[in-house]
């Protein structure tokens, strides 16, 4: 097991919160729940002040092994009802009215819900989503290490599945026995489901298993995201039961050189959305336009599509000129190339440098 410092990323959302015009955050998501005080369970509900104070609520049932694990207060509650209200009691009680939320994580009935019934006026409670997501953007050490790890079980069991791969055997099978490997390797869950798509279907962008049969002569996609200790690799490949067609090979060469220009542009000081635009024209100046999707690339750590993410992502924006930093880690070739008949994608894991993005996941990109 990798240690992380907890409490030097509590000091620094302290800081965060002093500049901003919350007195507290309220967090709920299981990711920041993992970044703050490494216990993800999705029942527990996490409140740190600008103070640095730290309350840790949890069910009645969890309590003992919550305590086990932290040195922050625990307040247990037996329902939900009894857990705002308790809330609502210590926020009360420590004077703390300027509440931040974690909006994006929500849906909207909810956050209604806690501006209008468990903490209305005069409490005030905003989006506090950037805050925290701002604090996780750069890895640390430790982090790089776990996702590094990650990376190398995706590399291992990529090959499993694709020397796995023969006619007749079906989608679900691989995927199965790429799952059965990365569990061997060791990781505690999938940053996304594990996609393996055949013939006809790598036309989808998101390929979930079937029980379709792999055929003679089909392109077959995959794309794994293994998880060590909350933190995510990406890993996409494609290969062909026999010959690939002269256009698979030809939109394969284009996407993979489009690839590999982005990822040595994603050096520290460039701006997101310039790195973006250097696979982008490249696949368009190879003549493919209209046949990719946006974004091209996205931030990964505890979550396998995270900050920082180009502008025109449907979950998250940032500004397009926001810079990239020496280590911050992303997932590069999201999307790929669509057409009728068939799909191209390739996706790596890279670690932004100050000379350039370096892969962290190193499975070769030849088509086989």
């Amino acid at each position: 097991m990798i240690s992380h410092n907890f409490q030097r990323r509590i000091r620094r959302l302290c800081r965060s919160l002093e500049k901003t015009e919350f007195d507290a955050v309220l967090i709920q998501n299981p990711a920041n729940l993992r970044y703050f005080i490494d216990d993800s369970r999705p029942c527990l509900l996490l409140i740190i002040t600008t103070n640095g104070d730290v309350f840790i609520f949890a069910p009645i049932t969890d309590v003992s092994e919550v305590k086990r694990q932290t040195q922050h207060e625990v307040i247990s509650f037996k329902a939900e009802l009894d857990m705002y209200q308790r809330i609502k009691n210590l926020l009360e009680d420590l004077r703390v009215l300027k509440i931040g939320v974690e909006k994006s994580y929500m849906n909207a009935s909810m956050f209604e819900r806690y501006q209008s019934k468990i903490l209305p006026p005069p409490f005030k409670i905003s989006d506090a989503t950037s805050v925290i997501s701002k604090l996780r953007q750069i890895k640390s050490t430790d982090e790089i290490e776990c996702i590094k790890r990650a990376c190398s079980i995706a590399d291992q069991s990529m090959k499993v599945g694709i020397d796995f791969i023969d006619e007749g055997k079906t989608e679900i099978e691989v995927a199965g026995e790429i799952e059965y490997s990365m569990r061997r390797h060791g990781i505690e869950s999938l940053g996304s489901p594990t996609y393996v798509s055949s013939g006809p279907r790598t036309a989808l962008a998101h390929g979930l298993a079937t029980s379709r049969k792999i055929r003679k002569g089909d392109i077959v996609i995959i794309s794994i995201s293994p998880s060590i200790q909350g933190y995510c690799a990406e890993l996409c490949r494609m290969t062909t039961v026999g010959r690939p067609k002269p256009e698979v090979k030809k939109a394969y060469a284009a996407y993979a050189k489009g690839l590999s220009r982005c990822i040595k542009s994603a050096k520290e000081g460039a701006t997101l959305a310039n790195v973006e635009d250097t696979f982008a024209d490249s696949i368009l100046k190879s003549g493919y336009r209209n046949k990719f999707i946006r974004p091209l690339l996205h931030g990964i750590g505890l979550d396998h599509s995270e900050t920082p993410i180009p502008p025109g992502h449907t979950e998250v924006e940032d500004a397009p000129d926001v810079r990239l930093l020496e280590n911050m880690v992303l997932g590069v070739g999201n999307c790929g190339l669509y057409f009728p008949k068939f799909g191209v994608r390739i996706e790596d894991t890279i670690l932004v440098t100050k000379k350039r993005g370096v892969e962290l996941t190193k499975y070769g990109r030849s088509l086989v």
